[in-house]
This record gives structure tokens, C-alpha cells and sequence, in this order.
């Protein structure tokens, strides 16, 4: 018998180019169908606290990072959510993945505020969640009023210019 071993080539990572931050496990506004999160029936604190996030962005120490992705469950749900993003924009773009049904006019014009207001070289960026483009096949799988909700969301995001 004659085996061939292929050796996978060696990378060495020269730089951190995206850095990525789960502030919550199980936390979330849907419970889509696909989705990893083990939900238990009580509501679980899982949140990463804000001191953690600001410790370890403040070892990053002048690294090239160019996005720091806020992921979840629901990133938006987190109580310091605000506090952490404008932090975070010290750093780098911050991509935020959302199911987007926290954002609506008044979010998306306090989200432009922060941006616009504090002198800041990073923007943000959302990764809104829709499974299909058939409104009835997306909520199916994420929830009732979960597509309306996340159309609402891209118009108030794209109202106020991102």
C-alpha cells in the first residue's frame, strides 16, 4: 500500500486583523431554528463584563486591529452595549452582528450621534440577520415579525446614513 502525506502549509499570523468579543452566550430577543445557543428556561446573566472587554482591548496596545465584531446571542441586549461600543471605536471599526430588532429610529439616530460626535477615525458597521428573502420563510425560521423588523431597522440605519 503506498500513502501519500500531504503537510498543510505553515502560516504565521503577522498581525490580529479582526478581533472577535461574544458578549453574551445565551441571551437573545429570537430563537432561531438554527441556532447554536443552548437557551435554558430561566434567564441567564451571561454577559461579559464591561471592565473584562476594557482590559483586554487595552492589551491590544497599538496592534493593526481593524474590526472588533460584537457578537452574541443578541450584542445589543448586553445593559453596557452603548458604553462598549464607543469604547471599542477607540480601537477599530466595530461590526456589530444583529438580529437587528433592537434598532429602531431613535437607536439608529443615537448610534449615527456617537459616531458623528466623537471624533473618532472608526465607524460602525451591522451585520444585520435575515435567513430569506420571503418574508413568510424568514420567520419561519427566526420568529414572527422578525423580517418586518429587521427591514424596519435597515431603513432607520440607512435614514440616518450608515
Amino acid at each position: 500500500m503506498n500513502r501519500t502525506i500531504i503537510k498543510a502549509p505553515s502560516v504565521v499570523m503577522k498581525e490580529m486583523k479582526s478581533l472577535f468579543i461574544e458578549m453574551t452566550e445565551q441571551n437573545c430577543n429570537l430563537r432561531c431554528k438554527h441556532c447554536y445557543i443552548q437557551f435554558s428556561d430561566k434567564k441567564v446573566k451571561d454577559f461579559i463584563p464591561f471592565d473584562t472587554i476594557k482590559q483586554n482591548l487595552a492589551m491590544m496596545n497599538g496592534d493593526k486591529t481593524e474590526y472588533i465584531h460584537l457578537t452574541g446571542g443578541e450584542p445589543m441586549m448586553h445593559p453596557d452595549f452603548n458604553n462598549i461600543l464607543l469604547h471599542c471605536l477607540k480601537y477599530a471599526n466595530v461590526v456589530i452582528h444583529t438580529n437587528a430588532l433592537n434598532i429602531n429610529d431613535k437607536k439608529a439616530r443615537f448610534l449615527k450621534k456617537v459616531e458623528d460626535e466623537n471624533n473618532l477615525e472608526h465607524e460602525i458597521i451591522f451585520m444585520i440577520s435575515i435567513d430569506h428573502y420571503i418574508e413568510k420563510e424568514n420567520d419561519a425560521i427566526r420568529g414572527r415579525g422578525s423580517y418586518r423588523k429587521a427591514v424596519h431597522a435597515i431603513q432607520s440605519l440607512v435614514k440616518y446614513e450608515f
